[in-house]
């Protein structure tokens, strides 16, 4: 071998021990590519957005945690990591158990009312631009609980910091369709009554007197929104059980 060539390689030994880390030590510091749906996770993730952006994208880095495994039932399970041990839910339940329970109910939940407010547009009580406008109204609901499904597909840095947000836009489109429903059947609607069904035969509607209506709908809507504010209570602990790692991150890029 020539001297040209021994000076070449050594040239390029010194650049990987310098400026360029190897592939292992990459893979070592590597944040793992598969979500909370496993495979999914890592095939969802590269669509970008609230999805999952890049992987090259520190934010959408996961870090690789060392799990806690606990008995349950039969069987043992894996709710936990090094960062979210002992910390719970309802004081029972693990904490990222309770996320995803979280994300799930809403999810129901807003499916739940969208159906119920687009059969509305059948009542032959009601204009058709009520449930129009609270449609509309629900869009900042929708837009948390594809938060949550971001969230289920990969759960990094970026996604947890959205799962705050989620439930803020929740809370606010529920207000606004609580709102906008009173003054509804307060100040436009002009039956004494208030006529619940859809179809033709207007025998099948169930009637019901306004004050009645606007009690029991008042009533529903405390409890909705204080559910999801103790909601946001639990996310926000959980996003915190990770603090610590995102401050030693930030130190680590300055």
């Amino acid at each position: 071998m020539s001297d040209k060539e021994n000076a070449d390689k050594g040239a390029e030994n010194k650049d990987m021990e310098n400026g360029k880390p190897d592939k292992d030590a990459d893979e070592n510091k590597a944040d793992e590519k598969t979500g909370l749906m496993g495979g999914l996770g890592g095939g969802m993730g590269k669509m970008g957005g609230m999805f999952g952006a890049d992987d090259d994208t520190g934010s959408d880095n996961t870090v690789d945690r060392k799990p806690v495994r606990s008995s349950c039932c039969c069987c043992l399970c894996n709710c936990s990591n090094e960062n979210t041990d002992n910390v719970t839910c309802c004081g029972c339940f693990p904490i990222k158990c309770g996320v995803m329970t979280i994300g799930v109910l809403l999810w129901l939940f807003t499916v739940y009312m969208f159906c119920c407010t687009f059969f509305l547009i059948m009542n032959e009580y009601i204009r058709w631009w009520f449930p129009f406008v609270t449609l509309i109204l629900m869009a900042p609901n929708v837009i948390g609980v594809c938060f949550f499904i971001g969230w289920f597909t990969k759960d990094c840095k970026r996604t947890r910091g959205n799962l705050k947000s989620a439930m803020i836009l929740s809370i606010i489109s529920w207000s606004l369709c609580i709102c906008w429903q009173c003054a509804y059947y307060l100040w436009m609607y002009k039956n004494e009554n208030v006529y619940q069904g859809y179809g033709d035969n207007l025998e099948s509607y169930r009637a019901m007197s306004k004050k009645s209506y606007i009690f029991w709908l008042l009533a529903e809507a405390s409890f909705s929104i204080t559910i999801l504010a103790y909601f946001l209570c639990v996310i926000a602990k959980y996003v915190n059980c990770f603090k610590e790692e995102e401050e030693d991150e930030a130190k680590d890029d300055k």
